[in-house]
């Protein structure tokens, strides 16, 4: 797919809807993307099934937050 692997099926799940707008906020005030990924990481946020090492980057927390969808 152009969005990811071929079948992939993207929803919303609210709950998840608060730890986005944390992330956004971090941004704003200056934080980097590492101290983000640290944040989410210490708090036991999954990065998702899909990240093979099943932790948050700076890299990923960027990817994330500046993507299209």
């Amino acid at each position: 797919g152009q969005f990811g692997p071929k079948g992939l099926r993207i929803v919303k799940v609210p709950e998840h809807t608060a730890i986005i707008r944390d992330m956004r906020e971090r941004i704003l005030r200056g934080d980097y993307y590492e101290a983000i990924a640290d944040w989410l990481n210490d708090n036991g946020v999954s990065p998702g099934v899909h990240v093979k090492n099943g932790k948050w980057t700076g890299k990923l927390v960027e990817d994330n937050l500046r993507d299209p969808i």
